[in-house]
């Protein structure tokens, strides 16, 4: 079996196992019902201060793959709503090579 197969047989575990209902409004579209994958990721801050070390924190970040997408992208500017909470997409990876794309995103809509 190959790295691609592979890797694409774990996503489908991922998502089965814990993706859960999300509602994806690109700016000026229709909402749509996909499945994806939401939590926190641990990053880390540069200090402006001059003093050593880094601060550690989180940011939100939901995965979604591109196929489940009526568009078959995911907009940089779209809204979606998780646990009825709505954030704005503030920031997008590029899709990996199993289509699945990390959003980063901040609270409240646009």
């Amino acid at each position: 079996m190959s790295w691609p197969e592979v890797s694409g047989r774990v996503r489908d575990s991922s998502f089965r196992h814990f993706a859960e209902p999300v509602t994806y409004t690109p700016s000026g579209g229709d909402p749509e019902a996909v499945q994806g994958i939401f939590g926190e990721r641990p990053i880390e801050v540069d200090r402006l201060d001059m003093v050593q070390g880094a601060v550690l924190s989180t940011e939100l970040v939901l995965e979604l793959r591109q196929a489940d997408l009526a568009a078959g992208v995911v907009a940089a500017d779209a809204e979606v709503e998780v646990r009825g909470v709505t954030y704005q997409i503030r920031r997008r990876e590029p899709p990996d090579d199993t289509g699945v794309v990390a959003c980063m995103l901040r609270r409240g809509s646009a």
